[in-house]
């Protein structure tokens, strides 16, 4: 099952859904925890159609998830996924991925810190309209892209 935080104005609830969700790009999505002082983004990896990311305490905890959301900046085609109270990880982290073709659906990744958060900003290719977004096995968030609208099994 997944939820999915609906903001209205100063208000907000939850919905529920049983099956995965395929969103357009523009559409806002809230997803993790907002348990822990701060976190740190331990691992990136990507996937064929998508990225995988896992987050640790600073005191060294796993499995934690940062309060996650989603943007698009339509103006430049970039994904924008905001991992609040979330820090850097260490360069190498994420070296092999710079000015690379990532996979069919990101074109490139940055990493910027603003406002206690981390801004993993993803360069998407022009074909891209939907994604997807969840945490996995409870280990793990993935966020998904894909051109058509349809489940996504990433």
């Amino acid at each position: 099952m997944s939820l999915r935080k609906v903001v209205e104005g100063d208000k907000f609830t939850f919905l529920s859904y049983k099956d995965k969700i395929a969103f357009e790009l523009g559409e806002r999505i809230t997803f993790g925890e907002d348990i822990y002082d701060s976190y740190l983004l331990e691992d990136l990896r990507l996937t064929l159609d998508g990225i995988q990311l896992s987050f640790r305490t600073n005191s060294g905890e796993a499995a934690v998830f940062s309060l996650i959301s989603t943007i698009f900046d339509i103006s430049n085609k970039s994904f924008i996924i905001k991992a609040d109270k979330t820090k850097k990880p260490q360069a190498e982290l994420i070296s092999n991925l710079i000015n690379k073709k990532l996979n069919i659906y990101i074109a490139s990744i940055k990493l910027e810190e603003s406002e206690n958060a981390l801004n993993i900003v993803l360069s998407l290719s022009k074909d891209t309209t939907f994604y997807t977004a969840e945490i996995r096995n409870g280990s793990f968030a993935e966020v998904c892209f894909s051109n058509v609208r349809k489940y996504n099994e990433c």
